[in-house]
């Protein structure tokens, strides 16, 4: 039943893979929706171009340099967050509180202050940090709980002091929920380096994204989102890898 259940499932996922582009191509030629969805080859013939060859991997490079950034640190602010909010168990309500007032701020509002307070450059790499550290922390502080209450018994019954009881018990429960997070912010950082490029930077996927819309160039602005969803979900891929290690370790 398994095997079957499994062919049925690649067998989906190969029509799926034939399908959507057909229907991609089908409608983007006809006339409804003709100059909002352009047709897959347009968008194919971006990526084939020679012109565009340089153009894309320049803006590719600069958004994934500072998403890369943007996600380390928000990796590790969350995770210290965490951290301090299960070893001061008198802190967690403020710090839980301070970071969910901080991941509900609109990015739009955010900018601003943003702008006011470093350079302009560096922006992208800071909403990128913004946008992965509450996943982080919310994952990390969720898999601290996640520790079986006669492993504490246990602990407690032996007298462990309590950074023991962190480093060899709290710590590695947490990790395969720290990976989840880790996977669903990977793809999160790059949407906020693309938004954080969008105040006032010329170089990287978010000025070719607002090129190609004020050139009505259609078909290069659809590569553009292309390239960047794609490049996104490579990264969900390579840490959904690792998180499949991780679990198999600790879980």
């Amino acid at each position: 039943m398994t095997t079957r259940l499994l062919r049925r499932q690649r067998l989906y996922a190969l029509a799926g893979a034939f399908i959507l582009p057909a229907l991609w191509e089908a409608g983007g030629r006809s006339s409804w929706l003709r100059g909002v969805i352009p047709p897959l080859s347009e968008v194919i013939g971006q990526f084939l171009a020679p012109e565009n060859h340089a153009v894309f991997l320049d803006a590719l490079l600069h958004t994934a340099d500072s998403a890369f950034r943007g996600y380390f640190i928000g990796i590790l602010i969350g995770t210290l967050l965490a951290v301090m909010a299960q070893l001061g168990h008198w802190l967690r309500p403020g710090i839980t509180r301070l970071a969910a007032i901080i991941n509900a701020t609109p990015v739009i509002a955010l900018g601003p202050v943003l702008l006011a307070t470093m350079e302009r450059q560096d922006l992208p790499i800071a909403v990128a940090a913004f946008f992965v550290f509450f996943s982080v922390f919310i994952a990390t502080l969720s898999g601290f709980a996640e520790v079986n209450q006669a492993h504490y018994d246990l602990f407690a019954v032996l007298d462990c002091p309590g950074n023991k009881r962190f480093f060899h018990l709290e710590l590695p429960a947490c990790l395969p929920t720290f990976m989840s997070g880790l996977k669903v912010a990977a793809p999160a950082a790059m949407v906020g380096a693309i938004f954080g490029e969008w105040f006032g930077l010329d170089q990287g996927i978010g000025p070719l994204l607002i090129s190609a819309m004020q050139s009505d160039s259609i078909a290069l602005l659809w590569a553009a989102t292309l390239m960047a969803g794609g490049f996104g979900i490579l990264l969900f891929l390579v840490m959904s890898a690792l998180e499949k290690s991780v679990v198999a370790r600790f879980r």
